[in-house]
């Protein structure tokens, strides 16, 4: 049965599609709004489930029987607006090429303060929005009690990032700053083990003791870590690979990491 509430436009020009279009493409929109857009019906649910005000819901009118109806019902029931569109709208709206029948405009999380952090990671200059939502849904499984975000460092709202860290961006104890020494100083008691996560390392990750308050480090893509990070005062750590393999990806690197520290303090935890 149709939801009373349910909208049926077809209008490109119609001022919802036009924000949505707006927050797919433009970081300066989706922080100027507190707002982001998220696709896919789970990723929607574990946004909902942190608590974030979903705004609107796009559904493809010709493609609602593919979804979950109770799912989709809970979903709807916690929307502000629901808007029936067709697929052309749609593939407007999102930013893949063959989207999922249902998209949400949702609100930002506020601004984390985290004090007394125990284990931390903090991403310097990792640039791709993949990776980045990679480390995020990893760092939060994990359960790290900081996220740092240093210069160069991408969007985690951008809709690729939110799309792999499954939704669980809106759980991330997100914090940005400007180098890695404000950033320890603000949301660690005392001086935290900075451990820099580098391929060329002599010290494997699993020999570390990460019982201690940690922050593991992790750099851009292609440029590595910037002057400041490489300043502090820190350990590097590698992940030991067959031969003729040079290095993982930063964000299967930061899980394998961050799961190691996590294993280690589970087992040694009183």
């Amino acid at each position: 049965m149709t939801n009373p509430a349910e909208t049926y436009i077809t209008s490109s020009a119609n001022p919802a599609v036009k924000l949505a279009r707006s927050l797919t493409e433009r970081r300066r929109v989706r922080y100027r709004e507190r707002a982001f857009l998220a696709e896919g019906l789970r990723v929607l649910q574990t946004l909902v489930d942190a608590s974030l005000p979903l705004h609107t819901l796009f559904l493809e009118r010709d493609r609602r029987s593919e979804l979950d109806q109770h799912a989709l019902e809970a979903l709807s029931d916690a929307a502000e607006r629901v808007l029936l569109v067709d697929s052309d709208i749609l593939r407007l709206i999102a930013d893949t090429e063959a989207p999922q029948p249902i998209l949400g405009i949702v609100a930002m999380p506020a601004r984390q303060v985290v004090s007394a952090a125990s284990l931390g990671i903090a991403l310097d200059g990792v640039r791709d929005p993949g990776n980045l939502g990679s480390i995020v849904r990893s760092a939060v499984a994990s359960g790290v009690d900081l996220i740092g975000l240093l210069p160069g460092a991408t969007d985690p709202f951008g809709p690729k990032a939110v799309r792999a860290s499954a939704g669980l961006v809106g759980r991330a104890p997100l914090v940005r700053a400007d180098r890695l020494a404000a950033l320890l100083e603000s949301t660690f008691t005392g001086s935290p083990n900075v451990v820099l996560a580098d391929a060329a390392a002599d010290l494997d990750y699993d020999i570390m003791d990460w019982r201690a308050a940690s922050c593991l480090v992790v750099g851009g893509e292609t440029v590595g870590f910037s002057p400041a990070t490489s300043a502090v005062d820190s350990r590097s750590v590698r992940i030991p690979m067959t031969a003729g393999v040079e290095s993982l990806n930063a964000g299967v690197a930061a899980a394998v990491v961050l799961f190691e520290a996590a294993r280690q303090r589970r087992r040694h935890a009183p």
